[in-house]
């Protein structure tokens, strides 16, 4: 199902649906709550306002935490990434929230 999302998140196959990509990983977690990569994408979907009207950044940063906790050694590269955009994110939304 993963891959699936992967599918409909860069339109690689079916037409690009960040609705049903979004709806797709949501699934996968619901399955393995632990799954960092698709924990990684549902981040960098509320992040940005993939799948849905505006971003959600405090969801965002709720997902980038659960993907690097989750992602431990076992994705070693994927808990960096989930790392480093939390960060960038919490920096940005300390710096529009505390002007």
């Amino acid at each position: 199902m993963y891959h699936l999302a992967l599918m409909y998140a860069f339109g690689r196959g079916p037409m690009q649906d960040f609705y049903k990509a979004q709806s797709l990983f949501q699934r996968v977690i619901e399955y393995n709550p632990d799954h960092a990569p698709s924990l990684r994408y549902l981040g960098l979907f509320q992040a940005k306002g993939y799948g849905s009207n505006a971003p959600d950044y405090d969801a965002a940063i709720v997902y980038y935490k659960a993907c690097a906790k989750a992602a431990g050694d076992k994705y070693p590269e994927v808990s960096s990434i989930c790392v480093d955009e939390h960060d960038r994110l919490a920096d940005v939304i300390q710096r529009v929230r505390n002007p």
